[in-house]
């Protein structure tokens, strides 16, 4: 019976959520440690979104249309590289507060370049290692990141258990 708890206890710190999508990693990334984003998009194409590591859990979900919408009450700021611009440039893309993505391109002023933003309409999401809530029940309370800190320690704790419990 004692094996059973312990094995019992131990199947469910180890029980983890599955991703929804693959979390690869571009193969020649602009950045390195960077949240990510290959996707398609109507207006781009294919590009890969990039994002500061703050903004990987629970600050993304899907609007009523299916495109990301951002949950938080800042704006998200990233980048993605326009590899038709002359030097390839980098350029921004931001969710504002409890909004759908735009994305910053230039055009043609009269004798001056401007920038402006527009929508950005997301069809496919290939692969992300940000995690996307799609329910109540994805929104964390422990953040993640410290996820594996808590699933160690409660291991050790079921092992110093079944060590006293085999003595006594």
């Amino acid at each position: 019976m004692k094996k059973v708890i312990c094995f019992g206890l131990v199947f469910v710190c180890l029980a983890t959520v599955g991703y929804a999508y693959g979390s690869t990693p571009p193969s020649n990334p602009r950045v390195s440690g960077a949240c990510f984003i290959d996707c398609r998009t109507v207006e781009l194409g294919r590009v890969t979104l990039y994002f500061p590591v703050t903004y990987q859990y629970d600050c993304l979900t899907y609007s009523s249309s299916g495109n990301l919408f951002n949950l938080t009450n800042s704006t998200i700021t990233g980048f993605y590289y326009d590899s038709s611009s002359v030097g390839d440039s980098q350029l921004a893309v931001r969710f504002t507060s409890f909004n759908e993505p735009e994305y910053r391109y230039a055009y043609e002023n009269g004798n001056y370049i401007s920038y402006t933003y527009d929508n950005l309409t997301i069809t496919e999401i290939l692969n992300t290692n940000i995690d996307i809530v799609e329910s109540y029940d994805d929104l964390t309370i422990v953040p993640r990141h410290d996820l594996l800190l808590y699933i160690i320690i409660s291991l050790l704790g079921v092992a110093v258990l079944c060590l006293f419990m085999k003595r006594f």
